[in-house]
């Protein structure tokens, strides 16, 4: 229970940051995924590592949670630095060519240089049809 609510609070965490940069909706989803991947292949590292060095299956089973756990972090963190090493992906109004920052939570935003009213979909920016 305390995993999933990890996971989510990572998912949580990665979202404002890949807004502020522009980014796909769905690449939050790179920590949850980062996570698992770490917890596996550390605990298979270490799990063959204990095997050639012939410990037994109790002393194993105690080291092997503080190894999940470790590469749980150590995934969560390559995430965290993927995501902050990203840039701004810039988008432009297609009247005046004016590259925007942030865009707006409902997909709308106006054009500080030349007042147009722009829909913003999928990173793409589109204008707006008033009537």
């Amino acid at each position: 229970m305390l995993e999933i609510i990890i996971l989510c609070s990572l998912y949580g965490a990665l979202v404002p940051k890949v807004k502020k940069k522009n980014r796909s909706k769905w690449l939050p989803l790179i920590a949850p995924a980062l996570w698992l991947l770490g917890e596996f292949v550390l605990a298979f590292i270490v799990g063959i590592i204990f095997y050639f060095n012939g410990m037994s299956a109790e002393n194993i089973e105690f080291y092997m949670q503080g190894v999940v756990w470790a590469g749980g972090i150590i995934g969560a963190g390559i995430a965290f630095l993927i995501i902050h090493k990203l840039p701004v992906k810039s988008l432009k109004c297609p009247e005046c060519q004016t590259e925007f920052k942030l865009v707006s939570e409902l997909g709308t935003a106006t054009c500080t240089n030349c007042d147009t009213k722009l829909k913003i979909w999928f990173n793409k920016v589109k204008k707006l049809q008033v009537a």
